[in-house]
């Protein structure tokens, strides 16, 4: 029997329904998969990607010419995924001849991933690794930023272990720049569960390009200064070298130290370190100080390097009697200029009564001394000696750099590099400049590295011909004062002078240890300041130190 007509147009129409119905399902799905599928993939990434933090990208810090003090090294190391790994028993296998590291090690549930260093490097195993022998195992370098190499460690500062948040020095003061946000990472393929998905790979992302620190130290220089220092082991010391032309501050450190990698080991092992720099600390000077008096006497006009006085091995002032060269019974008839090279008690106390305390403090503030320095890191400000302070006897204590007084060897090497500079106080500077990732300077360091030599001079201090006689009686303090271990006419000579302040408080000392000098004499290039906290005084470790700080510049300079 033949179906109606009726009855086949309906099959026909539904037919050619469904036919339309799968065309249009044909389409969306081309235009889904083709068309559009670039665009799809990418939304769903995001929603199905695993991505975890490698390694933390931070600009470098670098020395004056560009070396980094920030780049220790490169360790090899794997990443590590046990999700994707599954049950695969070589993979382990070549795990633990890596890293040291058996499979049973990797089985924290709640763990994502591990970041284990290379401790066996096999470049057999290696390449495999690279080549995707084993899924959800990755080879990487990574860059170490601090080891125990590491030099300028107080200027740099460190980063804290548990977090990398940056604690002290540069490290701190440019975190902004320093950091830009963002860190390496690896994204891995997952499922909703986050269990990475064997065989879809991964994607390892750099992070954004950061700044650059440059620093005004010398990455040479600095070397040599530390290198010095620890020759004189277990001691409580510092050394700080500047330009004298310009006032870039070279080289800076301090003795102990403490490990970048990992400052609070010295919590755990009752190991001694300092985190403090001891050039941005203030301590009594001593007679050090002697120059600003003697500065103050010749711009008085009142006094010349002929001015002579009598040396009796002490002398009385109001209720207190204040002792000189007390094992010869004085020195003697002397002259000024004499009298600095043997560091006479007698005479400048006598020279501080006749001036008066008040000119003495104004020189020492023209000098710097009693205001911290403008160098990005904090520095001490230092104490200069109160009217009360230097009314009756107390007028001996400044007159010999003791009290109330108190100065930051930062501060000493500003006055030193002043006479260097002929009596004109140049701005010491420890920050070159901020680069940018395409290497130009960053407009907010224009102060620091666009500064010329000329427009870096602050003022003039004291007149050329008192800073020349000044140089010329601290080159008697080596010839035959109370520094002549550290004469040296094959380096130009130094000129300096030294200090010996009596201390309270101290449980290790009762008395530190100054010599701030610059060398060669004539044209001075260097300005060496060190300070030891150790029994002895100035002459058993600092002048030797200068020595040997001033020979090593000399030598590494070529001359």
């Amino acid at each position: 029997m033949k179906k109606a007509p009726s009855q086949r147009k309906r099959f026909f129409y539904l037919g050619c329904c469904f036919t339309a119905l799968f065309a249009l399902l044909i389409l969306r799905l081309f235009q889904i998969q083709i068309i559009d599928g670039k665009k799809y993939a990418k939304m769903a990434l995001p929603q199905q990607t695993v991505t975890v933090d490698v390694e933390e990208k931070r600009g470098d810090i670098t020395d004056r010419n560009g070396i980094p003090f920030t780049q220790a090294d490169k360790v090899q190391e794997l990443l590590i995924f046990p999700r994707s790994i599954g049950f695969d028993d070589s993979a382990y296998k070549a795990i633990e001849k890596l890293t040291g590291k058996p499979k049973s090690y990797f089985k924290h549930k709640d763990q994502t991933y591990y970041q284990e260093i290379i401790t066996d490097p096999d470049s057999a195993r290696i390449k495999s690794i690279q080549e995707g022998r084993y899924p959800g195992v990755l080879y990487q370098k990574r860059s170490l930023r601090y080891d125990d190499h590491s030099l300028a460690r107080h200027v740099i500062g460190y980063l804290r272990k548990s977090d990398g948040v940056p604690m002290s020095g540069m490290e701190k003061v440019f975190e902004s720049y320093l950091y830009p946000g963002s860190a390496k990472q690896v994204q891995a393929v997952a499922d909703a569960k986050d269990h990475i998905i064997p065989g879809l790979g991964y994607q390892i992302t750099d992070p954004k390009e950061s700044c650059q620190v440059r620093l005004t130290l010398d990455h040479d220089i600095q070397a040599i200064l530390e290198n010095v220092l620890d020759q004189y082991p277990d001691r409580h010391h510092s050394g700080l070298v500047v330009d004298a032309r310009t006032g870039d501050i070279l080289a800076l450190a301090s003795r102990p130290q403490f490990k970048q990698y990992d400052p609070e080991s010295v919590m755990n092992h009752n190991e001694e370190a300092s985190f403090l720099a001891m050039p941005f600390e203030q301590y009594p000077l001593g007679s050090v100080f002697k120059v600003v008096v003697a500065a103050a006497a010749l711009e008085s006009g009142k006094y010349t390097g002929n001015t002579k006085f009598t040396c009796t091995g002490g002398i009385q002032v109001g209720s207190r009697f204040f002792s000189c060269h007390t094992s010869s019974g004085g020195l003697g008839g002397i002259l000024l200029r004499e009298a600095l090279a043997y560091s006479c008690n007698d005479t400048f106390i006598r020279i501080a009564m006749d001036l008066g305390g008040e000119d003495i403090v104004k020189m020492a503030a023209k000098f710097g001394l009693g205001n911290a320095l403008d160098i990005e890191l904090p520095n001490a400000a230092g104490i200069l000696m109160s009217r009360q302070e230097y009314t009756g006897p107390g007028i001996a204590n400044l007159a010999t750099g003791q009290g109330e007084t108190m100065v930051t060897p930062l501060q000493v090497a500003d006055l030193m590099t002043t006479l260097a500079n002929g009596g004109e106080r140049k701005q010491l500077r420890l920050v070159a400049g901020l680069i940018a990732p395409d290497g130009s300077f960053l407009k907010k360091s224009q102060k620091s590295t666009q500064t010329s030599r000329q427009n870096r001079t602050v003022g003039r201090v004291v007149s050329e011909e008192t800073a020349g006689s000044l140089t010329e009686w601290m080159g008697d303090v080596t010839e035959y004062g109370t520094a002549k271990e550290a004469r040296d006419p094959q380096i130009g000579g130094i000129v300096g002078k030294t200090g010996t302040p009596q201390v309270s408080g101290d449980p290790h000392s009762k008395e530190y240890g100054w010599f701030a000098g610059y060398f060669p004499k004539k044209d001075p290039r260097y300005v060496i300041v060190v300070l030891s906290k150790e029994e002895g005084g100035a002459d058993q470790v600092a002048v030797p130190l200068f020595h040997d700080i001033a020979k090593n510049i000399w030598a590494h300079a070529g001359q």
